[in-house]
């Protein structure tokens, strides 16, 4: 009869052993407690707490004395609180006590300071549009979402410790430059436009996907260690260069506003929405394969340069800059715009390109007395006093006309020179220079040609033959050419 006891004991306690053991194994929650100041400028002080464990009691405490409770739900563990304060002189100091918190949010309550200490275990703060003037962040190992957007009185912000940091948002804070950001490895949107984040050094944030940096006087960034960038946001900055190779994710990119020349996107096969509008671009070197939105107005690029419609349904081509051409050509010597005497652009087919010739007064010139035009190639039979500029019509990108047609860059037409301390003749060596390119023809005999800056340092030396064109790709600028004891001055638009 013991043994029997035992056994009906044994049934009866066993239940109430597995209870005590679950309810044993469950996390136990530290008390939290979150305390910020308020100015007084919003009587109103609404907010909102996540709880880490559904149906957690969240206190308040309000400075008039109002103690205020709530519960979070099942589904999102949320908790919201909105009390207007009167009565009581600013600054008000508001304190939140809770067990386990998960994220507090308050948006616009004028908050000037928070009081993070008693809440280790927070993973996401938002406080845009604060009135913030410093924030401790220490010992935050477990944050990954920070929002502080907008709070234009934050100069100080150090995430350090955030080494689980997801998240961050710090646009529209000029003045602001967060220490520490290298330590953030494992963050994987980054928002700071509007700010004071300039030429970041971004090399350890590899897990980066979404990034925006537009209008923060940047002139130069490295991105060739964040492969995984999906999104990138650079419009409005101080770019003459980017390289965005490495980079092989990405689908959208827009670095419109800036200063560039030239970028190569030919390795970005999977982009499908760019906008390299406003630059100074001259060349545009894209794959069309999943592009889908395209605008390259406001540049300086040729029809030769401008893409097919493929399959984009948004492609803004229009207005262009005047494109770059010599700003000098002799007379009876070619100036070659033949990659212009046709496109197809938006049209179904290739469309040949009708050429017209301007001084600058607006007067057109006539075809066959003051010059000649072969399939885009222009001979001036004589010099002209006043500059002049091609412009350019087409069916192929049909929006390029009016007040939006296309022009070249203004040149003079001159009589043939021996360029620099030289007595060669006219026709040799001759000299075509176009956008980044130069082209050198001897008709005498071999020569041995150095190219220096203007600086002195010696760019490229080789050798040319006789009715043999040397071709050479130059940046932008004045060189002077040596052949023998001879130097000459040109200038690569």
């Amino acid at each position: 009869s013991i043994l029997l006891m035992d056994k009906k004991l044994y049934f009866v306690l066993l239940p109430i052993f597995l209870v005590l053991s679950f309810f044993a194994s469950l996390p136990i929650q530290a008390q939290s407690k979150l305390t910020y100041i308020a100015d007084g400028s919003v009587p109103i002080q609404s907010f909102s707490v996540r709880t880490i464990t559904p149906n957690t009691t969240v206190s308040v405490k309000f400075p008039d004395g109002i103690v205020a409770e709530a519960v979070s739900d099942n589904e999102y563990r949320l908790t919201q609180f909105a009390h207007r304060i009167k009565d009581v002189p600013a600054p008000w100091t508001i304190e939140i006590s809770v067990e386990g918190i998960a994220s507090f949010a308050s948006q616009q309550t004028g908050i000037t300071k928070v009081d993070l200490t008693g809440c280790k275990e927070i993973k996401r703060l938002t406080l845009p549009y604060q009135n913030l003037e410093s924030i401790n962040l220490s010992g935050l190992e477990e944050m990954e979402e920070l929002y502080l957007h907008g709070n234009t009185k934050l100069k100080a912000l150090d995430v350090t410790d955030l080494t689980e940091l997801k998240i961050l948002n710090i646009s529209n804070t000029e003045g602001l430059v967060p220490v520490g950001l290298n330590h953030c490895t494992a963050l994987s949107y980054l928002y700071a436009y509007n700010s004071s984040l300039s030429n970041p050094d971004l090399s350890a944030l590899t897990e980066l996907q979404v990034l925006d940096l537009t209008n923060t006087k940047t002139s130069s960034i490295d991105l060739s260690k964040n492969t995984k960038l999906q999104s990138v946001e650079l419009t409005d900055n101080l770019l003459t260069d980017v390289n965005l190779s490495a980079l092989k994710d990405l689908i959208k990119l827009n670095i419109n506003g800036n200063k560039l020349q030239h970028i190569d996107l030919h390795q970005n096969a999977k982009l499908v929405e760019l906008n390299v509008s406003s630059n100074q671009l001259q060349t545009l070197n894209i794959v069309l394969d999943s592009l889908t939105s395209l605008d390259c107005g406001a540049n300086r690029l040729p029809i030769s340069q401008l893409p097919m419609r493929g399959n984009l349904s948004t492609y803004i081509y229009w207005p262009q800059k005047d494109f770059m051409v010599a700003q000098q050509v002799e007379v009876g010597k070619p100036l070659d715009l033949s990659q212009e005497a046709e496109a197809t652009g938006v049209a179904q087919s290739k469309k040949k390109t009708v050429f017209f010739v301007y001084d600058s007064e607006g007067n057109m010139l006539s075809e066959g007395d003051d010059y000649t035009c072969t399939n885009g190639i222009f001979t001036f039979s004589k010099a002209f006093d006043k500059a002049l500029r091609i412009k350019i019509k087409t069916a192929a990108f049909p929006k390029l006309k009016d007040k939006a047609s296309l022009y070249s860059t203004y040149f003079k037409v001159v009589t043939p020179t021996t360029g620099i301390n030289s007595t060669t003749t006219a026709k040799d060596p001759y000299f075509s220079t176009t956008p980044g390119h130069l082209t050198i023809v001897l008709t005498d005999k071999s020569a041995i040609i150095s190219i220096y800056q203007l600086d002195g340092k010696c760019v490229t030396k080789t050798s040319i033959e006789p009715n043999s064109p040397l071709s050479l790709p130059l940046p932008q600028g004045v060189y002077l050419i040596v052949i023998g004891d001879k130097s000459f001055k040109v200038i690569i638009p």
